[in-house]
This record gives structure tokens, C-alpha cells and sequence, in this order.
């Protein structure tokens, strides 16, 4: 689909629309049509001697289309034209669109959560040691307490950190 204008110099005013059909078609497709009293200015717009096309943007889809008019209107109206539709569109903020300071933050995060499970990882394997230690030195059930205690703690903080890797790593891939 294609966001395509159109503006007459003579009248100072345009439209926009998004289309499949050329712009020539999309011209004699207007012409056919039957216009309301109320759409008197778009009547004399598609009719005008000095009519122009030009296309905004060869690359418009359902999830950016009306980005694409928002973006068509303010550049026309920045070169001093009146706009007589009444859809602007919308400006629209994608949340996905991160700035470079922004994604380096993100590299940050998933290399200190990669060593954060590194760190977890060497202290589970201590607590374990410690815990067959204290099983033989002292008691077998105080040994067997604090290894189940470390395999759930642990466990619970591995399961936490991977997904926020995973998340991260996700986030990266969705922002290139």
C-alpha cells in the first residue's frame, strides 16, 4: 500500500490517502465518484486544472498507516498547505523504538544477568559442599535440610534470572 497526496498550488489545500491503485488511478477513481454538498472542497480539489500526486510513502501497512498520514499531513502542512480531511492520522510512538543509549543500557543488563547466574551458580555449589560437610561432621538432617533449603532458593533464582535474560534477549532481537 502507498500513502499518496494530493494538493492543487492554485486552491493551497490537499488530501491524503492510502492506496493500492497508482496515482492516476487513484485520480480517475475520485473523478467518478459523487461528491455531498458538504464536499464541496474535495469536488474542487480532484478537479483542479493544477492538480498534483505525489507519494509519501511506498511502504504503508495497517500497523503504520496512520503514522504514514500523520507524517504526510505535517510535511505538507510545513510547506504551507491547508489540509481539508478529517482523519490526521496519529503520531505514534512505537514502545520498541529504543534510542542507541537505550539499547546499550539493555547489553548491560543481560551481561550482568548472565553474571549474576554465574555468581548464583558458584554459591549454589558452595552451599552444597558446605551442606555434605555439615551432614557428616554434624548431622545428616541439618545436611539434608540445607541442601533442599539451597536447591529451592537457588532454583527459584535461577528460574528469575534465565527469564530475565531470556527477556532481555528477546528485547534485543525485537529492536534490531
Amino acid at each position: 500500500m502507498k500513502t499518496i497526496i494530493l494538493h492543487s498550488k492554485a486552491l493551497n489545500n490537499f488530501l491524503v490517502f492510502e492506496t493500492n491503485k497508482s496515482e492516476s488511478e487513484l485520480i480517475e477513481h475520485l473523478k467518478v465518484l459523487n461528491f455531498s454538498e458538504e464536499q464541496v472542497l474535495f469536488k474542487e480539489l480532484i478537479f483542479s486544472s493544477d492538480l498534483e500526486s505525489e507519494i509519501h510513502s511506498s511502504h504503508t501497512y495497517e500497523s503504520n498507516k496512520e503514522t504514514e498520514r500523520f507524517s504526510a499531513v505535517l510535511k505538507k502542512e510545513n510547506d504551507g498547505f491547508k489540509y481539508i480531511g478529517a482523519n490526521r492520522g496519529k503520531e505514534n510512538i512505537k514502545q520498541n523504538n529504543i534510542t542507541l543509549a537505550d539499547s546499550d543500557n539493555v547489553s548491560g543488563i543481560s551481561g550482568i544477568s548472565n553474571l549474576f547466574l554465574a555468581i548464583c551458580q558458584l554459591m549454589f555449589w558452595l552451599v552444597i559442599i558446605a551442606s555434605v560437610f555439615i551432614g557428616l561432621k554434624v548431622s545428616i538432617i541439618s545436611g539434608v535440610s540445607i541442601a533442599v533449603g539451597a536447591v529451592i532458593g537457588f532454583g527459584l533464582i535461577f528460574i528469575l534470572g534465565d527469564l530475565l535474560k531470556n527477556t532481555v534477549e528477546i528485547n534485543q532481537k525485537l529492536n534490531k
